[in-house]
């Protein structure tokens, strides 16, 4: 029998939920807002990452993919031959062997009208998933090599749309 009361205790024990202190739920809260904005700027890595591999590798193809819907107006705009330039410059500057980096030095959140003229861009090009989300960013880039060193910024606004991150918004930066 006193087996079976330790055991009831036991268990009733089990079922009762201990509510967090006040500061305990805030720190839950910035915990789960920092793990977003962590997993959000992953994203984001993963668009500069491709940005910064395509120029350094002379990679046109995968360049155009970070454009979504505006690849066809990309491919008006930017050239084989002009594309190859970037990569000929940073050889010439740094060698063959050169490295790269980058840092996100500037990300900000669009205002709700940006959001909406941006939705109404990518539409423009046969877009009809929805704009979730945008950022301003501004991203330094650095590459080293046998020959020296050079940094160069580029500024652009990462875009989900349909869930999936993709530049918006074309700036002559991204050709550098």
């Amino acid at each position: 029998m006193t087996m079976l009361v330790m055991s009831l205790s036991l268990l009733s024990g089990c079922g009762k939920e201990k509510k967090p202190s006040a500061s305990q739920t805030e720190e839950q809260n910035n915990s789960k807002d920092e793990l977003v904005k962590a997993r959000m700027l992953e994203e984001y890595k993963d668009t500069v990452l491709v940005l910064c591999d395509s120029k350094a590798n002379n990679d046109l193809s995968e360049f155009m993919k970070l454009f979504g819907y505006m690849e066809g107006l990309m491919k008006s705009v930017v050239t084989d031959k002009e594309f190859s330039q970037i990569i000929e410059r940073y050889k010439k500057e740094c060698g063959n062997d050169f490295e790269w980096s980058y840092e996100i030095q500037k990300e900000e959140k669009v205002s709700v009208e940006a959001l909406k003229e941006y939705q109404e861009l990518i539409q423009t090009f046969g877009s009809s998933e929805e704009l979730t989300e945008a950022y301003e960013l501004t991203v330094q880039i650095r590459l080293k090599g046998s020959k020296g060193s050079m940094e160069e910024m580029a500024e652009f606004t990462a875009g989900k749309v349909g869930g999936k991150w993709q530049i918006v918004n074309f700036n002559e930066t991204l050709l550098n």
